[in-house]
């Protein structure tokens, strides 16, 4: 998982296409939409724009994400990955090049703090 990335554990029963009992997966909220959308015009009030968050329509749409299997609960959550840098210049020849290791590797350091906004439990 990627630093502060928006994830879902969903809670799953059943089994899967390819016969796996059923469990929990982890589902990483695509980054490249926005996390709030705003609804079609032709379905909102006159006058009116009206938005919805990913988060909702992840949660209200989840089941179609695992066919054949039966969504017991889905709950979002972030993970804050430690960021620190550890690079000395007295020790490496390339600073540049030691440095654009360590921005990649922050990306996915260790968890230090997982942080659950919501709880949706579907019924």
């Amino acid at each position: 998982m990627v630093n502060k990335s928006l994830n879902f554990i969903v809670e799953l029963e059943g089994k899967d296409a390819f016969g796996r009992a059923g469990g929990m997966a982890i589902l990483p909220a695509p980054r490249s939409l926005p996390r709030l959308m705003a609804l079609p015009k032709e379905i909102c009030e006159e006058g009116f724009s009206e938005y919805v968050f990913l988060s909702s329509m992840i949660h209200a749409h989840a089941e179609e994400l695992f066919p054949g299997m039966s969504v017991r609960g889905c709950y979002q959550f972030r993970l804050t990955r430690n960021a620190d840098m550890s690079v000395d210049p007295e020790e490496v020849s390339d600073l540049a090049s030691a440095l654009r290791g360590e921005l990649l590797a922050r990306r996915y350091g260790s968890g230090v703090r997982l942080r659950s906004p919501t709880v949706a439990r579907m019924t």
